[in-house]
């Protein structure tokens, strides 16, 4: 009898600045859940590599040099920080088929979405002195420690997020962030939200922006995380494949206009309600009751009401899960 022939796994290059931060980052996480999730990971450069390219432009043209090797997808990891032909560097990818995770001051703003939602626009990643030595600020060694008031990395010692952070460690980071990488992904949903206006002037030049990071998409590739997450303001639509969803505050109620566009009947009721809303901030949490149930058959809209337990303020937030999709309204 023959044996059922396994597929193969997806075959993943990666082109990353410098050997240490980030490279190892992503190294660490293809050798936890490459297995479980069926795909080889190659991450440049490795140890062999003499003189590897640490530009932009560079690192995309050696994705690019590796498209007959087999690769599957191709993706290129870099920041602002310093450089500046980034729109070279973009354009292309785009013309290869390269995918981007960008980071803007530098890489290091991912890893602080770890930690907390942050708008604030660093100038650069860490502070050097006049020998182009990291001075490690927020450590107060220093008289010229900026306090995290310029640099990424020194605003995470400031705020002891991340006392031991090093750009030039060998150690990879990922096994300090791994239990906040959901956290993380959700607050770069947030950023970009919170950019959206930015977002949409600057249309592909996503370099422009400052604070802003995408590496959330390559991340939820690599460890498999499927949930979706979406901002939007009250009265704004939402449109996926599945629903368009508004969501409108009146008269203390959360009026909820809702179209089903997937090929499945979709119940509201209070069961589906308490499992699907959540209304939280400042360590407290609304709860919100449902006067009837409602049956939203494929191609037909409906508005729900919902009734709250108290007035909603600006410093909350409610978020509505359906399946791997969950929506912020702010």
């Amino acid at each position: 009898m023959n044996k059922k022939r396994k597929t193969l796994p997806k075959a993943i290059f990666i082109a990353c600045e410098g050997r240490s931060t980030e490279k190892n980052y992503f190294q660490l996480i293809g050798e936890i859940f490459g297995d479980e999730l069926d795909y080889a990971l190659t991450v440049y450069p490795d140890e062999n590599e003499p003189k590897p390219k640490s530009d932009a432009v560079g690192l995309v043209r050696e994705a690019i040099s590796r498209k007959d090797d087999g690769f599957d997808e191709l993706w290129v990891v870099f920041d602002k920080d310093g450089y500046t032909k980034h729109e070279d560097a973009f354009q292309l990818a785009k013309d290869n088929d390269i995918k981007i995770a960008f980071s803007s001051i530098a890489f290091e703003e991912w890893v602080l979405l770890h930690f907390e939602r942050n708008i604030y626009a660093f100038s650069k990643s860490d502070c050097k002195d006049g020998r182009k030595k990291y001075i490690c600020c927020g450590t107060h060694a220093r008289e010229d420690d900026c306090k995290g008031s310029n640099c990424v990395a020194g605003y995470m010692r400031e705020k002891k997020y991340y006392l031991g952070y090093s750009k030039s460690s060998e150690i990879s980071i990922y096994p300090f962030l791994k239990d906040k990488t959901g956290h993380a992904i959700l607050n770069s949903a947030w950023l970009r939200f919170r950019l959206r206006k930015e977002i949409l002037e600057c249309g592909e030049k996503l370099f422009e922006i400052n604070p802003f990071t995408n590496v959330d998409d390559l991340v939820k590739r690599l460890t498999g995380i499927d949930e979706s997450h979406r901002f939007a303001a009250f009265g704004e639509t939402i449109d996926s494949d599945d629903v368009s969803v508004t969501f409108y505050m009146v008269d203390g109620q959360i009026r909820i206009d809702f179209t089903n566009k997937s090929g499945n009947s979709v119940v509201f009721n209070q069961i589906t309600i308490d499992s699907t809303v959540e209304i939280t901030g400042e360590d407290k949490k609304i709860s919100a009751t449902i006067d009837n149930s409602h049956l939203i058959n494929p191609g037909m809209s409906d508005v729900i009401v919902l009734n709250l337990s108290e007035k909603l303020t600006n410093d909350l937030e409610l978020t509505f899960r359906i399946e791997n999709q969950i929506y912020h309204i702010k």
